[in-house]
């Protein structure tokens, strides 16, 4: 888990559904769902906004991404509400057997999905 969280992932499919919820998946494995705050969350981090130093999509802040949220669903979440939604996605994705690793956060970077750019 962690070598491939390092390495990051190929391809991060994300499919929408007509009830806002997403079927994900993960370097064409079978995809799961996940409920529609989650789904959009996934979809503003996967994002490519540039290469990190390490090959992998580059880190977004928290303010970046409750902006970019809020402009895709119209919500109001605050920058501090993030650190809930990243909670969540990992624990969809460790419930959904998948690597929760993927999903990564730096206290001076910010967060990430360890998809390669």
């Amino acid at each position: 888990m962690r070598a491939e969280a390092a390495a990051g992932v190929a391809s991060l499919a994300i499919t929408r559904q007509p009830d806002g919820a997403g079927a994900v998946s993960v370097n064409g494995r079978l995809p799961f769902r996940l409920q529609p705050k989650l789904a959009a969350f996934l979809a503003v981090l996967a994002v490519p906004a540039g290469r990190a130093e390490d090959g992998l999509v580059e880190w977004h802040s928290k303010a970046e991404l409750a902006a970019a949220l809020n402009k895709n669903t119209g919500g109001t979440t605050a920058p501090h509400g993030v650190a809930k939604l990243v909670y969540g996605l990992r624990e969809a994705f460790r419930d959904a057997g998948e690597n929760w690793l993927l999903i990564q956060t730096n206290r001076e970077r910010g967060v990430r999905v360890a998809l390669r750019a």
